[in-house]
């Protein structure tokens, strides 16, 4: 292996590492928003909604970080897979919205369904984009 190859290999690694601590606080600061409650402690929830945003911004910088990365061959199958899981948003959103003032969902599940729904959609193409190109 030669000096570039092992120095963009750290890269990588220390990119994905800051990306997946970036997506882990912000998930952990999502938790702790949902748990408190807004009538019994509002200021500690506006603080809980500001760390929230502020771990987003965090997570959205170090994913474009992780992103520039990364070659060619891999930013095509994330720009793909990216693509792919916005219009499964966009057109799940609707249906969730719907399924939820019809009572078919519990309520205030349709966000969090889908979040899990984006979330599946994003790691099943990025598996396929990598199948597709191996």
């Amino acid at each position: 292996m030669n000096p570039t190859q092992e120095n963009w290999q750290a890269l990588q690694k220390s990119n994905t590492i800051k990306l997946a601590v970036s997506t882990s606080l912000w998930l952990l600061s999502f938790a702790l928003l949902n748990f408190i409650n807004w009538n019994n402690s509002p200021g500690l929830k506006w603080i809980a909604l500001g760390l929230n945003v502020a771990a987003g911004v965090y997570m959205i910088m170090r994913n474009r970080a992780h992103l520039l990365g990364l070659d060619e061959l891999q930013q095509r199958i994330q720009l793909n897979a990216m693509g792919t899981t916005l219009g499964v948003g966009l057109i799940s959103f609707p249906i969730l919205i719907t399924l939820n003032q019809a009572g078919v969902l519990a309520q205030e599940s349709d966000l969090t369904v889908l979040l899990v729904v984006m979330s599946l959609c994003y790691l099943g193409a990025v598996l396929l984009g990598h199948l597709r190109y191996k």
